[in-house]
């Protein structure tokens, strides 16, 4: 049984915690590799996706494929796996590369991870996935929130970030285990070993469709407003406002408006208020990169650092708010004043990320396709 959303008229969202099926997956570790689906599919990055549903506007998701490890407990616990560090690994396997992943060695933003005897993984870190996810609107803005409770808790060794003992890295978040289910779980299959997950849309160079499984968070806010798992350890990642591929950094930037249009059927729609008061709708974020997973120095990352900006009072008084949907548009909108920087961000000026300074968060995003 999955967890269901129940939106209240205070805008509270309550994630009900449930019971999983307790039918045990079979003993033997299923190998993970493209499903064969989309391997001659340029839009799909995932190969290993199993089924995307995309027609849904409010539930669009992806099928993946689904493994079990243990935990430092010896309990069952279930996880998917969605970049790789190593070329060759990410092709067999099925998911996306990211060699820049490998600059998380050494640093407090991973876990270490060990195999048993028939090879499954043997996780430091578990996450408890039973809280009730809470999210009230702040006032007069609905974002930042007055409360937000994430339904999903990394503990103090919980990254989906692992380093295997030859030293690849792995972007594997868990899913679930016996406490529950990761809250973007739209259902699961423990005999066949699969799980759909609730994807979101964003914008890339001006594009619309570009669909990412937002799975963990480095606080407990975007955790809660992306039904992510708040992973702390995240925040360790090097380096916050650093994307180039000359930076030593794992992470990746991405643009969002606090402010921006709200209401369901408004085509303007984006945002982080729109998100809270529309229904849980996605942000409709501003992504500088998508996988590259041809190229052996690719330069993408699922470790987004967040950017964000606001609409001044006197565009929205004007009636100039809408739709942003690429970086250079961004910039122009800035450079016009129409758009401030979030002044509480306190990181460094990022000029990848149209001048905006970095507000230290990480988003655990993968990107699964971008439809043309």
């Amino acid at each position: 049984m999955i967890r269901k959303i129940i939106y209240l008229a205070t805008f509270l969202v309550v994630i009900a915690g449930c019971e999983k099926d307790e039918t045990d997956p079979p003993v033997t570790q299923y190998p993970q590799k493209p499903s064969g689906k989309y391997d001659a599919d340029p839009t799909v990055f995932m190969k290993s996706a199993i089924d995307m549903d995309l027609s849904n506007m409010t539930a669009k998701s992806v099928t993946l494929p689904m493994l079990q490890g243990w935990t430092a407990n010896g309990e069952k616990t279930y996880y998917i796996i969605t970049e790789s560090s190593d070329f060759e690994n990410a092709k067999s396997l099925g998911v996306n590369y990211s060699p820049i992943m490998k600059y998380a060695i050494g640093t407090q933003a991973v876990q270490n991870v060990t195999f048993d005897l028939v090879g499954k993984i043997k996780f430091m870190g578990t996450v408890d996935f039973s809280p009730v996810r809470v999210l009230i609107q702040g006032s007069p803005n609905a974002f930042p929130p007055s409360t937000a409770v994430p339904g999903s808790v990394g503990d103090a060794n919980y990254s989906p970030l692992l380093v295997l003992p030859n030293g690849i890295v792995y972007n594997a978040p868990q899913v679930a285990n016996n406490s529950g289910v990761q809250d973007r779980v739209l259902s699961i299959n423990y005999d066949e070993m699969k799980v759909e997950l609730l994807v979101s849309d964003g914008f890339y160079l001006g594009n619309q469709f570009f669909y990412h499984l937002v799975t963990d968070a480095s606080d407990p806010v975007p955790a809660t407003i992306e039904n992510g798992i708040y992973a702390e350890r995240l925040k360790h990642l090097p380096i916050f406002g650093k994307n180039t591929l000359a930076d030593p950094s794992v992470n990746r930037g991405f643009a969002l408006v606090a402010n921006g249009e709200t209401g369901i059927n408004n085509p303007e729609r984006q945002g982080l208020n729109s998100t809270i008061i529309d229904g849980g709708l996605e942000p409709n974020n501003v992504f500088q990169q998508d996988p590259q997973n041809d190229l052996a120095n690719s330069n993408y990352s699922a470790m987004w650092d967040a950017h964000v900006y606001l609409w001044t009072d006197a565009a929205i008084a004007a009636g100039q708010r809408k739709r942003v949907k690429d970086l250079n548009q961004l910039k122009t909108l800035l450079d016009a004043g129409l758009v401030i920087p979030d002044p509480a961000a306190m990181g460094i000026v990022n000029p990848t990320i149209a001048g905006l300074k970095n507000n230290g968060l990480i988003i655990n995003c993968a990107v699964i396709s971008q439809p043309k």
